[in-house]
């Protein structure tokens, strides 16, 4: 857009963002050749790619599991001590979400 003459608030107008991300986007296009970010960017993982497949295919073979129970399977089978919160996100990552038995009142 600035190499056609526009200027940054025209940009920024045009596209509905602020005139600060049109220069942050600029700067970086500048200097890479490219708007998109670095990889390895932004803070690392506590869990690998193989810890994330265990849990999902524990918590698929088992729906009722609670992540607490699959915290400490991951625990046992691995170094990585993610928390409670850590399984949950990764399950819900996948589109896993707690199942609980269905609670009923005796028929007796």
């Amino acid at each position: 857009m600035f190499e056609v003459g526009l200027r940054q608030l025209e940009v920024a107008e045009r596209f509905r963002i602020s005139q600060s991300v049109v220069m942050r986007l600029w700067t970086r296009y500048r200097g890479t050749g490219s708007v998109c970010r670095r990889r390895g960017q932004g803070r690392g993982r506590c869990t690998t790619v193989g810890d994330d497949r265990f849990l999902t295919l524990n918590a698929r073979r088992n729906p009722n599991i609670a992540a607490t129970s699959l915290l400490r399977e991951l625990r046992n089978a691995s170094e990585a001590r993610p928390s409670v919160r850590t399984v949950r996100n990764r399950l819900h990552g996948v589109g896993l979400r707690s199942q609980r038995p269905l609670q009923r009142v005796p028929l007796t």
